[in-house]
C-alpha cells in the first residue's frame, strides 16, 4: 500500500465549501501562521493583579524623563494610571450648576466676577464652562474660562477676552429669543455680541418658546445691531413671544482639579505619597463628580499624558504635575470626538471638535507646534482648523508612518505638514473606503490597516488604499453585531507581523467583543477564533502586547503558552481532501503524524487530539473516527476508515504546550467505487 502526503494549504478559508477548500483549513481557534504552517498561537499572563472598574476601552504606555514607565487605562468608569504595580485614579471630575445671573465688572478690567452660592471652594486650577452666552459691562462670556482667583467663599474671577467698558455690580443677562407667529425667524438679543452674517451661533442648552425649540448650531441670517442678530428655527413659530435662554439662568459646568495646595494649606510635597496628602490638597478642594465615558483616546506629550473622553475636553496629567486628577486644557476645544499627537511638529490634532460649544462632526482643530495650550490661530503661531468637505462625520484621525490619516464614514483623507500659512495640507486620496468604527484602524510598520463597512483595506508607505483579499469574510461581515460596531478593536502584533480585529459577533448579547480575525501581513494569510479583548496596545516600553478583557483585567501576550495559567484550546479543521481524485473509495489504515512538539531546546511535548471526518459525498453527514491521542512518541495511528473524502481536526487543550504542524502522511489503497 502506498503513502500519500497531506500538505496543508496556507490560510483559513471560511468562504468556500469544505470540499472546494480541500486541504486548506476551514475553521480555526488559537492558531497562527509560521512559514506558511499552522502552529498554536502564543498565550498570555496576568499583567497586573488589579481588576479595573468598568470596561477597559483604551490603553497607552509611555515613559517619563526618569525612565519611569506608566500604563494609562481608560474605562467606562474612569481614567487610571498603572505605575510599578500601583494604580492611581486620575478620573477628571466635573459639576454642573444653573444659577441666577450675578456678574460684576470694573470698567477697563478684563476680570469678571461670578457669584455662585450653590457651588463653592473652586481652586485656581479649576475651569468653568459657561454654556449660556451672557453679557455684562460691555463683554460677552461663552465657553471655557480658567478660574483666575477666588474672591470669596462663593465667588471667583475669570478673564474675559476684552476689558469691560462699564462698571456693573451684580448684573448681566443671558441671551433671549423673540419669535413672530407664522415665521421661522428668531431674533436673538445679546448685548455686545460679535456675530456676523453667515457665522454659526451655538446654543447648547435646549430652550423652548413660541412653538420653537432652540438647540444646537444656527447660521446668523442678519445683524440688525450690536445687541441683536437673527437665526432661523427649524419650524414656524406658533406665537409671538420673548423668552430667555435656560429660563434666564446661567448654566455652568465646573471642571474640578485635585491640584497642589494653595499657599499655607495641606501637608506639603513629600512624605505621604503622590496624591491627596502627598501634594497637600488642603481644605479648599471640593470634589466634583468623576466622569464616565463610552470610550477614550490617549496619547502622550513627552512625559505628559493626554486624555480625551469621547465627546469631552482634552485633559493632561503627569507624575510630577501635582494634580491628583486630570486637568482640563481650558484653551482647547471643550468637546471632541478624539485626538492624537501629530508629527513632525508635535501638535495635538482633535476631530469632531467645537469652537462654539456644539460639536462639528467634520471639524479638525489643532494646537500650536510645541504648545498644547495655544489653539487660537494667529500669524504668530501654528494653531488652526480644517473642515472635511465630504462624508457625514470623521470617524477617526490617526498618525501614520509619514502623514496623518483622516477616515470619514465613506472616504479617506490624508494631511501633511506644509508650514505657514496653511500649516497642514489636506487631500482626499480615496472614496468608498471609510472606517466602520473609531478603533478599527491600526498602524503596523509602514502601513495602515483598517476595517471598512464590508471589507478590509491597507495603505502602504502613504500610497492609495488597496483592498485586502479576505478568506474569512463570512466570519466577520455575516456575523457582526451591527448594534455594537464601536466596540471593534484593531490591534497590531509586530512580533508576528499580525493585525487582528476583535469584534462582537451576532451571538454576543452584551455587545462586547467575543470573536477575532487575524491577518498575517507577511504571508497574506488569515485565521480566526474566539477571544474577548476590549482594548489593546502593541509592544511598547512596557514589553510585549497588552490586551484587556471586558471584565476589567489586563494581560500581557506572547509571554506564555497558556491563558493566564489555564489551558488554551487550540484547533483547526481542514476541508475535505479527495483521497483519490474523488473517483474511488479509499481505505486508509495508517496515519503518520508529523509535528514540532515543543519550543526550541525544550523537552516538553504537546498532547494533541486527531479526528478524521469521512464522507462519500460532500453533503453527507460525516462519520467521525477518533479522537486519537497523539504525542511525540506516537509513531502512527490506525484509524481504518473507508470513504471518498476526508477532513482532519487537530486540537490541543493541555497546559504549557506548543506545537507546529508538519506534513501528515497516510497509507491507503483503492477500495471500490460507488
Amino acid at each position: 500500500m502506498p503513502f500519500n502526503t497531506l500538505t496543508i494549504i496556507p490560510t483559513v478559508d471560511a468562504e468556500r465549501t469544505p470540499s472546494d477548500v480541500s486541504m486548506g483549513i476551514v475553521s480555526s481557534n488559537f492558531i497562527r501562521w509560521r512559514a506558511r504552517t499552522p502552529e498554536k498561537r502564543g498565550g498570555w499572563t496576568l499583567y497586573a493583579n488589579t481588576q479595573f472598574p468598568g470596561i477597559i476601552r483604551e490603553l497607552h504606555g509611555w515613559q517619563g524623563l526618569n525612565q519611569d514607565k506608566h500604563l494609562a487605562v481608560g474605562t467606562t468608569d474612569g481614567l487610571f494610571v498603572l505605575s510599578s504595580g500601583n494604580v492611581a485614579t486620575i478620573t477628571p471630575e466635573n459639576e454642573t450648576d444653573s444659577i441666577v445671573v450675578n456678574l460684576s465688572t470694573v470698567s477697563g478690567s478684563i476680570y469678571v466676577n461670578i457669584v455662585d452660592n450653590t457651588y463653592i471652594g473652586q481652586l485656581p486650577y479649576n475651569t468653568v464652562v459657561i454654556n449660556t452666552p451672557v453679557s455684562v459691562g460691555g463683554v460677552t462670556l461663552f465657553g471655557a474660562y480658567q478660574i483666575n482667583e477666588n474672591t470669596g467663599s462663593n465667588s471667583y474671577n475669570v478673564a474675559a477676552a476684552i476689558p469691560a467698558t462699564a462698571t456693573v455690580t451684580n448684573g448681566g443677562a443671558v441671551a433671549t429669543f423673540s419669535t413672530v407667529a407664522g415665521s421661522p425667524q428668531v431674533t436673538v438679543t445679546l448685548a455686545n455680541h460679535t456675530y456676523y452674517v453667515g457665522q454659526d451661533a451655538a446654543f447648547p442648552i435646549s430652550t423652548s418658546g413660541g412653538g420653537v425649540t432652540i438647540f444646537g448650531q444656527y447660521v446668523v441670517t442678519s445683524v440688525p445691531s450690536s445687541s441683536t442678530f437673527t437665526i432661523n428655527a427649524s419650524n414656524l413659530a406658533t406665537s409671538s413671544v420673548t423668552f430667555p435662554m435656560n429660563g434666564g439662568d446661567l448654566a455652568l459646568t465646573y471642571w474640578v482639579v485635585a491640584g497642589p495646595s494653595i499657599s499655607g494649606s495641606g501637608y506639603g510635597l513629600g512624605g505621604y505619597g503622590l496624591y491627596g496628602y502627598g501634594y497637600g490638597l488642603g481644605t479648599s478642594y471640593t470634589p466634583g463628580t468623576p466622569i464616565t465615558a463610552t470610550d477614550w483616546f490617549l496619547d502622550n506629550w513627552g512625559e505628559i499624558l493626554l486624555a480625551c473622553p469621547v465627546g469631552g475636553p482634552i485633559f493632561t496629567w503627569s507624575i510630577d504635575s501635582g494634580f491628583g486628577t486630570g486637568a482640563i486644557i481650558p484653551t482647547a476645544p471643550i468637546a471632541n470626538a478624539g485626538m492624537f499627537v501629530a508629527m513632525p511638529e508635535q501638535q495635538i490634532m482633535a476631530w469632531g471638535s467645537t469652537d462654539n460649544g456644539i460639536q462639528d462632526p467634520l471639524l479638525i482643530e489643532w494646537s500650536d507646534a510645541g504648545d498644547f495650550t495655544q489653539w487660537t490661530p494667529a500669524t504668530t503661531n501654528q494653531a488652526g482648523n480644517y473642515r472635511i468637505p465630504t462624508g457625514s462625520q470623521i470617524v477617526r484621525g490617526l498618525q501614520g508612518p509619514n502623514q496623518c490619516y483622516w477616515f470619514t464614514d465613506v472616504d479617506l483623507y490624508v494631511s501633511q505638514y506644509i508650514g505657514y500659512p496653511f500649516i497642514w495640507g489636506f487631500n482626499k486620496v480615496a472614496a468608498g473606503c471609510g472606517l466602520i468604527a473609531p478603533k478599527a484602524a491600526v498602524v503596523l510598520g509602514a502601513s495602515v490597516f483598517w476595517m471598512s463597512q464590508k471589507q478590509f483595506f491597507v495603505s502602504s508607505a502613504g500610497g492609495a488604499p488597496q483592498p485586502i483579499p479576505c478568506s474569512v469574510w463570512d466570519v466577520v461581515f455575516q456575523n457582526l453585531n451591527l448594534a455594537y460596531v464601536n466596540n471593534i478593536r484593531a490591534s497590531s502584533n509586530a512580533q508576528f507581523n499580525e493585525i487582528a480585529w476583535y469584534f462582537p459577533s451576532s451571538a454576543s448579547s452584551s455587545g462586547e467583543n467575543d470573536t477575532y480575525v487575524v491577518y498575517n501581513a507577511l504571508y497574506n494569510e488569515w485565521d480566526f477564533g474566539s477571544l474577548n479583548r476590549s482594548a489593546w496596545i502593541d509592544q511598547s516600553v512596557l514589553g510585549g502586547p497588552i490586551g484587556s478583557s471586558s471584565s476589567g483585567y489586563l494581560y500581557q501576550h506572547e509571554t506564555s503558552n497558556d491563558a493566564a495559567g489555564l489551558a488554551i484550546s487550540a484547533s483547526f479543521t481542514t476541508g475535505y481532501a479527495s483521497l483519490s481524485s474523488g473517483n474511488d473509495l479509499v481505505f486508509v489504515d495508517w496515519v503518520l503524524p508529523d509535528m514540532r512538539w515543543s519550543t526550541y531546546l525544550t523537552n516538553t511535548s504537546a498532547t494533541l487530539s486527531f479526528s478524521f471526518s469521512v464522507v462519500d459525498y460532500p453533503g453527507d453527514t460525516p462519520v467521525v473516527y477518533g479522537p486519537f491521542t497523539v504525542t511525540k512518541s506516537t509513531e502512527y495511528l490506525e484509524p481504518r476508515f473507508r470513504g471518498r473524502y476526508m477532513s482532519i481536526t487537530v486540537s490541543s487543550s493541555d497546559i504549557g504546550s506548543f506545537w507546529r504542524l508538519g506534513s501528515i502522511r497516510y497509507r491507503y489503497a483503492p477500495d471500490g467505487r460507488r
